[in-house]
């Protein structure tokens, strides 16, 4: 299901997800980002994974899709954030969240993880919700959903998020205008594929 609704975006796809690393997932995004049309694609991912022993796991392989997709990325539509959130000291939100929204007519929210194991092992619990042709009141329904989550992380109540997105017309430019912001969505630097780890 996850790569069927990703094949089918045209203006965004947006993920929140705790872990970013089944190789589906990343092979069906490049192929997405390698065309000259396509939707832009953000990601909101944790800064860092928790602990050594994920940072040396999940965080490997995390780095090496982020890296796949980067050198996909010819036309430059990949946007990948971490939360920002002032006052923490040294500390990060830590994202858990599992989220992908495509367009504004498909949700989907739930346990899964973008990982393999998630994927293709675990029993997992997700909700998907689709707003067929000419359904206005259910994509409304999925775009406040985006807006109240990216209006929480950019310190926005979502009706304003909602009239700012509409006036960008971009995810990322809006996610770009309130870089500044104590609150927000910061550029997620990631390690290249054999970049050694700094544990």
């Amino acid at each position: 299901l996850t790569r069927a609704v990703l094949s089918t975006a045209r203006k965004y796809i947006f993920i929140e997800n705790q872990y970013m690393t089944a190789a589906l997932v990343g092979n069906e995004l490049a192929k997405i980002l390698s065309q000259p049309e396509g939707p832009e694609i953000v990601a909101v991912l944790p800064k860092v994974e928790s602990g050594w022993l994920e940072q040396s796991s999940m965080g490997v392989l995390r780095a090496r899709m982020l890296e796949h997709l980067r050198r996909a990325d010819e036309f430059g539509r990949l946007h990948i954030y971490y939360p920002q959130v002032p006052n923490l000291g040294e500390h990060s939100v830590n994202v858990h969240s599992k989220l992908l929204i495509v367009d504004g007519k498909f949700l989907k929210i739930g346990s899964s993880n973008l990982s393999n194991r998630s994927l293709g092992l675990d029993t997992e619990c997700d909700l998907s919700i689709e707003a067929e042709e000419g359904d206005e009141r259910t994509a409304a329904a999925i775009t406040r959903v985006l807006c109240r989550l990216l209006g929480e992380h950019l310190d926005l109540a979502p009706e304003v998020c909602r009239r700012a997105l509409d006036e960008v017309g971009s995810l990322s430019a809006l996610i770009d205008s309130r870089r500044n912001e104590p609150r927000t969505l910061k550029p997620l630097d990631w390690l290249a594929e054999d970049a050694p780890l700094n544990l």
